[in-house]
């Protein structure tokens, strides 16, 4: 290094040097990084939110008795939505979905 600056001289001048490129250039980088990655985990855990709203919803609606007074058409409908046998009907419905229960058994 040059002479005339001290040993001291040239490590402040090196720490003011990497602390102003660090400042103006890595720092925003990071940031920018940081609030992505902030963003990412907020819609992670929402929609792992509502995935288990809507699967204790279903757990709760598995778990409701068919009540005595309805006619055997729609103790047949409703018996056969509980089961997951079939969800809706016509050529848009969804079937062959079973939902999980508390008490089922994992398939393999």
């Amino acid at each position: 290094m040059l002479d005339w600056i001290p040993a001291w001289g040239s490590a402040a001048l090196i720490s003011m040097a990497t602390t102003i490129f660090t400042g103006r250039y890595i720092s925003p980088l990071l940031e920018v990084r940081n609030r992505r990655f902030q963003t990412k985990m907020q819609a992670q855990e929402k929609i792992t939110t509502n995935a288990l709203s809507i699967l204790t919803a279903v757990i709760r609606l598995r778990e409701v008795q068919i009540p005595d007074g309805v006619t055997d058409t729609l103790r047949a409908a409703l018996a056969e939505v509980s089961t997951g046998s079939e969800i809706g009907s016509g050529t848009d419905s969804v079937k062959g979905i079973v939902l999980p229960c508390a008490g089922d058994a994992p398939s393999s």
